[in-house]
């Protein structure tokens, strides 16, 4: 009887989180665009249009251009927290594995695969994904576009422009989460009362 009473304030607790979690939970939407400051990009091509490989090279900084509507990545405009890391030469191959690593503020983004590219004369987009984590997100499908163009033709300087496309994770509230302890700790007492009157009996 008791385990049956136990077992039942177990499964509406269970139910009860699931709708405070799906009720509570708040969205972080990542949607900035950088520029790079003090880099000597290049490309192995004739033109960029036609390039097989792109190098980012090592800016000195990379520079939040845009902060787009209902961004919360926690950047301002003109910031200069972002870093980009890993192998900055990208295969111009879709499905070409890449690893390029983007941080700032307690969150990573990993880009791992290119999905897409589009092609102009003397211009390129890169459409790379992969996974932000940190500030509680695990393991979230991010995307990334990097734009490029070089207005002159060969031989004239290189443009560039880095933005994520809307990110929109779930990420419990703390209340969420104080509620999913309390709930486990009466669970865990009603368990221990249960043992106590066992014994006393």
């Amino acid at each position: 009887m008791k385990n049956s009473v136990l077992a039942a304030m177990s499964i509406a607790m269970v139910a009860t989180l699931g709708s405070v979690s799906a009720s509570s939970a708040k969205t972080v939407d990542i949607d900035f665009a950088l520029a790079p400051i003090g880099a000597n990009i290049s490309y192995v091509g004739s033109n960029l249009g036609t390039a097989t490989s792109f190098n980012l090279d090592t800016p000195v900084f990379y520079i939040v251009q845009a902060i787009n509507a209902g961004d919360q990545s926690g950047l301002s405009l003109g910031s200069l927290a972002v870093t980009i890391t890993g192998n900055k030469v990208i295969d111009l191959t879709v499905g070409a594995t890449t690893n390029l690593v983007k941080a700032w503020g307690g969150y990573t983004e990993t880009l791992t695969s290119v999905v897409k590219i589009v092609r102009g004369t003397d211009s390129l987009s890169v459409y790379l994904s992969g996974v932000l984590n940190g500030n509680g997100v695990t393991n979230e499908a991010v995307d990334l576009i990097l734009s490029a163009n070089q207005a002159g033709g060969p031989g004239s300087s290189i443009g560039e422009t880095i933005t994520n496309t809307t990110v929109t994770v779930a990420v419990p509230e703390i209340a969420t989460w104080a509620m999913m302890l309390s709930g486990f700790a009466a669970i865990g007492f009603a368990g221990y009362r249960r043992k106590s009157v066992s014994f006393a009996a």
